[in-house]
């Protein structure tokens, strides 16, 4: 278990591959935990992955990787102390790559497939954020069309 990663999780056919493990050790003078490969052949295999299981290692792999966004950010910020970024999380990288599909992109249907929704309100009403900025967008390029240029 403590040697699985990311690579070894197939969530698609929730399946796990079991192809090394970690151990404790002596390697180069050096003690700790090291990647070895299984004792024997029998000891690569795939096991099925429950949902509860399924669930906890996405869960996991989402702190661990706010954990590393929240450790490059400090480092930024402490080494960039007059322009701070503000503390952000995986989810809102999600956010606003949907939010940017939408200014961008028209047919709803395709942001819903990109984003894996399984209903379109769930695009619609959580992800759709209209800036003040594409309004804007928008209302010129209406005004463009119904005024005449010069009045």
């Amino acid at each position: 278990m403590l040697g699985l990663t990311r690579a070894d999780c197939d969530f698609e056919n929730n399946t796990i591959s079991i192809n090394h493990n970690l151990v404790y050790k002596s390697l180069d003078g050096k003690c700790g935990m090291h990647i070895n490969d299984t004792k024997t052949d029998a000891g690569i295999r795939y096991v099925p992955m429950v949902k509860a299981v399924r669930n906890a290692l996405l869960e996991q792999w989402k702190i661990s990787v706010n954990r590393a966004i929240k450790r490059i950010l400090q480092s930024y910020n402490n080494e960039f102390e007059l322009k701070p970024i503000r503390m952000f999380s995986v989810h809102n990288l999600r956010h606003t790559f949907c939010a940017r599909l939408c200014e961008n992109e028209c047919n709803i249907k395709v942001i819903q497939e990109l984003m894996g929704h399984s209903d379109i309100s769930i695009t619609m009403n959580i992800y759709a954020e209209i800036t003040q900025g594409k309004k804007q967008d928008v209302l010129g390029r209406l005004e463009e069309k119904i005024l005449p240029e010069e009045m």
